[in-house]
């Protein structure tokens, strides 16, 4: 589904962000990408589809290697969600963001018609669709650019920082329905808790670099290794530290 191989990149060839990365993730997982602010969360996913540019290495994205002339399938099997949804949502209404995607692929209004409405009853946004977003709130805006990038049906979910913008009935609305999504989802998150509830998987990244790759379970629960990459325990199992004193 995603492999990168000696992946080095950055914003220009002078200075890498990411530093030879090898990852590998197959097809339904579900993996938290983690660390401080700077170690290069956002960069790797906005250099999976394209827009940071590869200085060395390779990638594939479901079965394309990233190169120009393959970018707009790649975006079509691997939607980004942005950590602004404000980023992502730039029509009139909340219906002409979710429509773009398929508009610009160029469906005709009918089948564009239909997948909105599906997708917006989907996720409980139908009276939305003719607002404007600004005047949305975080939640809102955040389901109503998931929906957007969701409506062209993408093999491989990119997440940065979901969970950012939302109050706590918001941020457990959206961990149960991308916990319900049936595909491979690519997190990026300061939201250690968040990774916990929904990765089998968490990659530390540090200074660009990996720091640690395997089971979200055992990895959040290393408060050594936390502490080294500049993290700390997910508030959960703080609680139950102190509740243990």
């Amino acid at each position: 589904m995603l492999k990168t191989t000696d992946l080095c990149a950055g914003y220009n060839m002078a200075a890498d962000i990411l530093h030879n990365l090898n990852i590998s993730i197959c097809e339904g997982e579900c993996v938290a990408i983690v660390g401080k602010n700077g170690a290069g969360k956002s960069s790797l996913l906005l250099t999976l589809v394209g827009i940071v540019a590869i200085n060395g290495g390779n990638i594939k994205v479901c079965g394309l290697d990233v190169t120009k002339a393959n970018l707009p399938e790649i975006r079509k099997r691997a939607g980004l969600v942005f950590q602004n949804p404000d980023d992502q949502l730039f029509m009139p209404t909340v219906y002409d963001d979710i429509a773009f995607g398929p508009r610009n692929y160029g469906c005709s209004e009918d089948i564009v018609k239909s997948t909105v409405l599906e997708i917006a009853s989907q996720f409980d946004i139908s009276e939305l669709l003719q607002r404007n977003a600004y005047r949305l709130s975080g939640g809102e805006k955040r389901l109503a650019a998931l929906a957007a990038v969701l409506v062209m049906q993408p093999q491989l979910l990119l997440l940065d920082e979901p969970s950012s913008f939302l109050d706590p009935c918001a941020r457990r609305r959206l961990i149960d329905l991308l916990r319900d999504l049936p595909q491979t989802k690519l997190i990026a998150t300061h939201d250690l808790d968040l990774a916990l509830d929904l990765c089998q998987r968490v990659i530390i990244l540090n200074q660009g670099s990996i720091a640690a790759d395997g089971n979200c379970q055992e990895l959040l629960r290393d408060q050594a290794l936390l502490n080294i990459n500049g993290l700390e325990l997910p508030l959960s199992l703080m609680n139950y530290q102190i509740s243990n004193i």
